[in-house]
């Protein structure tokens, strides 16, 4: 099974940053997930919120900061004190520094506030050669129309629908339609039973739970043959049973 570093070794270090990168490289994670929006000037940058001020010193949204501004924020004073070099990273930086050393799960969080931002994101992948079948790269989203998209542009890439509590639409048709461009049902792990596991597997889905920070949980999903856990503790990965 897999360990996917959910926004990074994000249980030791502050998410989305370099220091909970390094972190889940050290632990050896097979994945790390980040979350990408866009600044006003079209740059695409690793964080979470739409918003800079839950992760950051600053305020406002991401879409009104220029990369400029938005590279003077700390973003690891939140997290404790020793990570307070910490700024935010782009796509790009990410890309450079860890497509050689681990898998990355790219998520479009909020596409709908960013015209574009799939043809930005192709671009980033294509300029570093990872549009390719066999890199290491995964793009999921909540929205079925931007895989859509993303798929016409990076027809080679993987791609992932997450999946929470509030969808339950697992009809034939739905699924059918969605196999052409998704090959994985990444879900909220408390939607996940036999029954469903089965059934997704059914339609050649594979499948990842998140987020998931305790042993027990893991050993159950796995036993299900689940494909991989996104967890903020990645050295579970060293103690897991199953």
């Amino acid at each position: 099974m897999l360990f996917i570093a959910h926004r990074g070794a994000s249980g030791y270090a502050p998410e989305n940053t370099v220091a909970a990168f390094d972190k889940a490289v050290a632990l050896e994670a097979d994945y790390i997930e980040i979350d990408v929006q866009m600044t006003k000037d079209q740059e695409l940058v690793v964080i979470h919120d739409i918003t800079v001020d839950r992760t950051t010193n600053g305020t406002g949204n991401v879409k009104d900061y220029s990369l400029r501004s938005i590279k003077q924020l700390k973003a690891g004073n939140w997290f404790h004190a020793d990570f307070k070099k910490e700024k935010v990273p782009t796509l790009g930086e990410v890309l450079d520094q860890y497509s050689d050393k681990i898998g990355i799960i790219i998520e479009l969080c909020n596409p709908f506030l960013y015209p574009k931002i799939e043809q930005k994101l192709a671009a980033e992948l294509k300029k570093r050669n990872l549009e390719q079948q066999d890199s290491n790269i995964i793009i999921q989203s909540f929205y079925p129309t931007t895989l859509k998209k993303l798929h016409k542009l990076l027809p080679n890439v993987k791609k992932a629908l997450l999946l929470h509590f509030l969808f339950h639409d697992f009809s034939k048709q739905t699924l059918e339609s969605y196999r052409p461009f998704i090959q994985y049902m990444n879900a909220y792990w408390t939607i996940l039973n036999s029954s469903t596991i089965n059934h997704l597997h059914y339609y050649n889905f594979e499948i990842f739970a998140w987020t998931i920070n305790d042993m027990n949980t893991m050993n159950e999903l796995a036993k299900m043959n689940i494909r991989g856990v996104v967890t903020d503790f990645p050295d579970f990965k060293t103690r897991f049973l199953v």
